[in-house]
């Protein structure tokens, strides 16, 4: 089905405070050697991504009406992605998170009052003061999407949704239903099977494909997920190995029909398809 859009996002969006550490083991001396605050959420960074490339984006997210909410609508205007259908909430609070990430690139969670006695920059700071104000509200009640809202998710050509939002189900439901193709950040969701029915596109973490399958080698992860209803259960790893090795020695790996979406990708990136 053609759409107004060509990728719809449903998902968390978030403040990432990423800091550039020596380790992410000892949290009693955590030194900061740099950092960045951004816009964050896989499936949000996803987004940002796909309209710099020239992909016309919109999302449908949840924030709150407070200073990091704000921040996330400037970082999507930023990079040209539709911000019409984000939900500005009132009494709910923009998640902000505390990435830890040393040299080789290992990433650490961690709380915000980790940090409390630690020497921070004045940004970073400010951030730590914000997320300390927000465990305040513990008990809000999170305004459901409405229909028409779930009407909108049919007016993209794919829609993309990761696992933190209840309403996913429903959304990838109606998307379906309406011939829109659907991609899945994969993570824990608690009707996580039946979503994966309504997935044309799953792309998990190794993590996070191992713990569902309870499949330790790859290539099982894979077809446990393809039995549930995925066409592709990893896309970004086809992208990879097709631009790596050549399509030919791949081809008989993948499953599905992944013609379509290959397609799909290098219109959006300006690569000209040669038949053969």
């Amino acid at each position: 089905m053609g759409g107004k859009f060509d990728v719809i996002r449903l998902g968390m969006s978030c403040v990432d405070c990423i800091l550039k550490v020596e380790s992410v083991e000892n949290l009693n001396r955590v030194s900061i050697l740099d950092w960045t605050i951004q816009g964050g959420g896989k499936a949000s960074t996803a987004m940002v991504a796909a309209a710099r490339l020239g992909a016309k984006t919109s999302v449908i997210t949840r924030i709150g009406q407070d200073e990091a909410g704000e921040l996330i609508i400037s970082e999507f205007k930023k990079y040209g992605v539709d911000t019409s259908r984000i939900i500005v909430q009132e009494g709910y609070s923009t998640p902000i998170l505390f990435i830890l990430v040393d040299a080789k690139g290992s990433p650490r969670w961690i709380d915000a009052k980790v940090l409390k006695d630690c020497v921070l920059p004045e940004p970073v700071k400010h951030m730590v003061k914000l997320a300390e104000a927000k465990n305040q509200f513990k008990n809000t009640i999170i305004r459901k999407h409405v229909e028409d809202e779930f009407d909108f998710v049919t007016e993209g050509r794919i829609l993309l949704l990761d696992c933190f939002q209840p309403e996913c189900l429903d959304a990838a439901i109606a998307a379906r239903k309406n011939n829109v193709e659907t991609c899945l950040d994969m993570y824990f969701h608690p009707n996580l099977k039946e979503l994966l029915r309504n997935i044309t596109y799953c792309i998990p973490s190794r993590r996070a494909a191992a713990d569902f399958t309870g499949e330790t080698d790859p290539e099982a992860m894979c077809r446990k997920l393809l039995r549930l209803g995925p066409e592709v259960p990893d896309l970004k790893r086809l992208y990879e190995a097709i631009l790596r090795n050549g399509f030919t020695h791949h081809a008989s790996m993948i499953h599905g029909d992944y013609t379509r979406p290959i397609q799909d990708a290098c219109e959006i990136l300006g690569i000209e398809i040669v038949r053969v």
